[in-house]
């Protein structure tokens, strides 16, 4: 009852109280979170499993600001508007998209799984999630597939509809959207 009756950002504070820069780990869906742990004076910030919410920052001269929408950053006073052409040219001719500058100088990217914990001694990065090495599923039947399969696609998409409400769904009519519906009927 008591998961149910809280907004997510209180659940989500209330984690940062008992578990502080170990939270994170504990955190299921899309997020990508700042918290202020005023007893230590640091910031903890971090973003969900997937990398599916950006989380932006810039930090000089005593100023620490981010957020996930890269030109709302961007706009405040002192965060650099320079292009970062390494930057750029690593992921026009490596590919490389997880790297943890963005296209501008000075401004970086939290990484899937990754905590930055920022405190006035510096900055420590850390994984909180690793990718699990592949591992072969070898079942008897193609129905035990199956049913596996809808078991990982039932517990992504409750992760992400947890709701007081119903929640609407908008399909592509591809087979995607299609097992999303039927996921969640």
């Amino acid at each position: 009852a008591l998961r149910q009756s809280l907004p997510d950002s209180e659940l989500v504070a209330r984690a940062f109280e008992k578990w502080e820069e170990d939270a994170p780990s504990r955190l299921i869906g899309d997020f990508a979170i700042m918290a202020w742990d005023g007893r230590n004076r640091r910031a903890i910030l971090c973003a969900d499993r997937s990398g599916t919410r950006p989380l932006y920052f810039h930090r000089a001269d005593g100023l620490l600001v981010a957020s996930t929408v890269l030109p709302a950053l961007l706009a405040v006073p002192g965060v650099p508007r320079t292009l970062d052409e390494f930057a750029i040219a690593d992921f026009l001719f490596v590919g490389d998209q997880d790297l943890r500058r963005s296209y501008f100088r000075g401004v970086d990217r939290v990484l899937r799984g990754t905590t930055v914990i920022m405190s006035a001694s510096g900055e420590r990065v850390s994984a909180y999630w690793p990718p699990a090495p592949r591992r072969s599923l070898i079942l008897r039947r193609d129905e035990d597939y199956v049913e596996a399969a809808r078991e990982v696609l039932d517990k992504a998409v409750a992760s992400g509809l947890r709701s007081l409400a119903p929640v609407p769904i908008r399909g592509s009519g591809g087979l995607d959207s299609s097992c999303i519906m039927a996921s969640v009927l």
